[in-house]
Order: structure tokens, then C-alpha cells, then sequence
């Protein structure tokens, strides 16, 4: 089988590619790819691995719209990014987009017409293979993801109404970008709506102009990403302290326990929502809908009915009859979680008072691990 790989931008620095790129070290030297992001894979797809080569493996990462690719974004786009950088000899700068020297792919009137991507700066070597299977899906929703990053970047001086334009059109940009640099790529629908959230995870630090980690930053798309690696985890290490009231964003909520007025959670602790009618709004892939796992998904159970959506959509929140408040995992709750898992009892209760709060939800179909508290149970 022969490979398939296409180049994503002007300069040469970026590729996605299939399994048998990867696992071609002849074509691997010819391409000059110096970094590779493994998605799917804790291994190098040749036996003959170049010691140049730098790795990064996104393993347990099936193709399938219930996998969790979110829990990699952040640390695939830095590497990507200091990949790139270190080609250039230079960081990214933001006074170069304005003066037009940049190295953005998109124009940013947003016209849809302007994609290029030939930076002022002459290149070193080397570049980076974004691979799985078949090139398609799990490389294709990486390589979007930091193409957002990446455009975000260079945005500075515009107006807040501009800005607010440009960031509502960021993933279908960069997904209309990349499909015509990957005739191929067909990302299923799980994995656009991560990508949606990982979006509004830039926007939120974008507004906010911090340069805290993922772990620290208020929002409620970094809540959605922090309680997806909760999910994943097993040593309980993303719980996250609420309560640094200082430096709240403003006309931040705080909730609290209704009984005896003990501080709970922020607003920004909510787990982000998807609703139905923005879901729709999403890029959408012919390709993969056509696909045998696109027809399964369309004619199985999971999604086919309202109470299959409520049930089994790991997506669209339990809570947006605005009944429960689905709440990242927060540092009081830890102990109770811990004997949660020894005596099977999903109770969550106030850690002052003991009221019953809600329950924690841990089942296999929810994409995250998240604390469901009722509403009448706090103000």
C-alpha cells in the first residue's frame, strides 16, 4: 500500500499523513520530518527509527466519536508549535501579523478566498507529520486544532466586535482550510465537537489574556476539558480549587450550599453545554458520514431518538433543563469520591453541613467524570 500525505501549508512545515508515511523511513528522510505526532499509537510505526525524530504518542485514541481526543490538544498543539518554532529559529510574534510579515494561513478579513501560509522568514529543515491510520480523522482534528491556536496567535489589535466575528468562524475556517490541503479528511462527529470546545477554550484564554495552564483557567470550556481528563485519570490529580476569589472574571457567580451558606463552586466550574441547534451548526464530513463506522453510527442506537440523546449523547449536557448543575471535580469532593469507590455509595454531600448535594457520575457512557449537584440544593 502506498503512502498518502499532503502537505497543509506553503513552507513545507506541516504534513498530514496516513500510517505507511510513518512507517516509511526512506520517505520520512525525504519529506526531512523531524517531529511526528503519533495519534492513536504508543510507538513508531517503522522499525527503523531515526534518532533525529521526535515523538509525541496519543495512545488509546480510537476513531470513534465517543473517543476522548480533547485530553491531547493542548500538549499536541505546544508541541506542534515548538516544533515549528524551533524550524524558524524564532517564536511566534503577533507585531508580524499586523505589519504583514506573519506566517498566518488565513487573511484576516476572514473572506474565505485568502489561504496561504509563506512566512517572511527563510526556513531551517525539518517539519511535522501529524499520522494515524489512514490520515483522515484523528491527524486531520489535531492538525485543525492548531491551526486555531495558531491563527488565534497572530489576532491582537482588532476590535472586540471584530474579534467576536472572527472567533465564531474559527473552526469552520480552518476546517474549510484544511480540507482543501486534505481532500480526504474526514473527522468524525465526536471529535468536531471536541474540537468546538477546545475552541472556545482559546477564545476563553484569549479574553481572559492569561498565561496560566489549562488546569487554572476559568471557564467553562476549561471545566468541560478538565473534567474529560478526570475522566481518564486514576489518581484523582484534576480536581480543581474553586476558590481564588481574588481574581475572579467579572460578574463571576458564586454558588453555595443552600442550607448553610458554605461556598461550593463558581459559574465558571459548570461544565460547558452543547445544545442541539449549535451541534447542527458544526463542520460536517460527507466522507465519514458515508463510511461503514458513519452508517453504524447513524443506524444504531446511540443519538437515533430524543431519549437516547439524553441518555447516551456524551455531548449535550443532563443538566440543560437547568434541574442539576454538572460541575467539574472540585477539591472538597475528593475524599468523598475516594470512599465513593469503596462503598459503591455516588452520594455528594455539602462538606460542612452534610446535606445531600447530588451525586457523582462516573458512568462509562458520559465523556467526562463530573459532579451532578441538584439546583434546588444551592442558590
Amino acid at each position: 500500500m502506498s503512502a498518502s500525505y499532503d502537505y497543509v501549508t506553503d513552507d513545507r512545515s506541516l504534513i498530514v499523513g496516513d500510517y505507511q508515511t510513518a512507517a516509511n523511513s526512506r520517505l520520512l528522510k525525504q519529506l526531512n520530518v523531524t517531529h511526528i505526532v503519533a495519534c492513536g499509537f504508543d510507538r513508531p510505526a517503522t522499525v527503523d527509527v531515526d534518532a533525529n525524530i521526535t515523538y509525541l504518542y496519543l495512545p488509546d485514541l480510537d476513531d470513534e466519536p465517543s473517543a476522548n481526543i480533547l485530553r491531547y490538544l493542548p500538549r499536541s498543539v505546544a508541541f506542534i508549535r515548538r516544533a515549528i518554532q524551533n524550524r524558524f529559529g524564532m517564536n511566534e510574534s503577533k507585531s508580524d501579523s499586523r505589519n504583514g510579515n506573519g506566517n498566518g494561513f488565513l487573511d484576516s478579513s476572514l473572506d474565505g478566498q485568502k489561504h496561504s501560509f509563506s512566512p517572511s522568514r527563510q526556513a531551517t529543515s525539518g517539519c511535522v507529520l501529524l499520522h494515524c491510520t489512514y490520515g483522515q480523522s484523528r491527524s486531520c482534528s489535531v492538525c485543525i486544532a492548531y491551526l486555531m491556536a495558531h491563527r488565534l496567535s497572530l489576532l491582537s489589535s482588532d476590535t472586540v466586535e471584530n474579534v467576536r466575528l472572527f472567533s465564531d468562524r474559527l473552526l469552520h475556517e480552518c476546517y474549510n482550510f484544511l480540507i482543501k490541503q486534505r481532500k480526504t479528511m474526514a473527522i468524525n462527529p465526536g471529535f468536531m465537537r471536541q474540537l468546538e470546545i477546545y475552541r472556545r477554550m482559546l477564545i476563553a484564554r484569549f479574553w481572559k489574556k492569561e498565561d496560566d495552564s489549562v488546569f487554572l483557567i476559568k471557564s467553562r470550556a476549561h471545566a468541560y476539558y478538565r473534567a474529560s481528563r478526570a475522566k481518564v485519570s486514576t489518581s484523582f490529580t484534576f480536581f480543581h480549587s474553586p476558590f481564588d476569589l481574588s481574581d475572579l472574571p467579572s460578574g463571576e457567580k458564586i454558588f453555595r450550599c443552600r442550607k448553610c451558606r458554605v461556598e461550593l463552586f463558581l459559574q465558571c466550574n459548570i461544565i460547558e453545554e452543547f445544545k442541539e441547534d449549535q451541534i447542527k451548526k458544526l463542520p460536517s464530513s460527507d466522507i465519514w458520514r458515508e463510511s461503514t463506522s458513519g452508517q453504524s453510527f447513524k443506524h444504531g442506537s446511540m443519538w437515533s431518538s430524543s431519549v437516547a440523546k439524553r441518555l447516551e449523547d456524551p455531548y449535550i449536557s443532563y443538566g440543560s433543563d437547568n434541574s442539576i448543575y454538572q460541575i467539574e471535580p472540585i477539591e472538597w469532593a475528593r475524599s468523598q469520591l475516594e470512599l465513593s469507590l469503596l462503598s459503591h455509595d455516588r452520594r455528594i454531600c455539602c462538606p460542612k453541613c452534610i446535606t445531600k448535594l447530588g451525586h457523582f457520575d462516573r458512568h462509562a457512557k458520559s465523556f467526562y467524570f463530573c459532579i451532578e449537584i441538584v439546583a434546588s440544593k444551592v442558590d
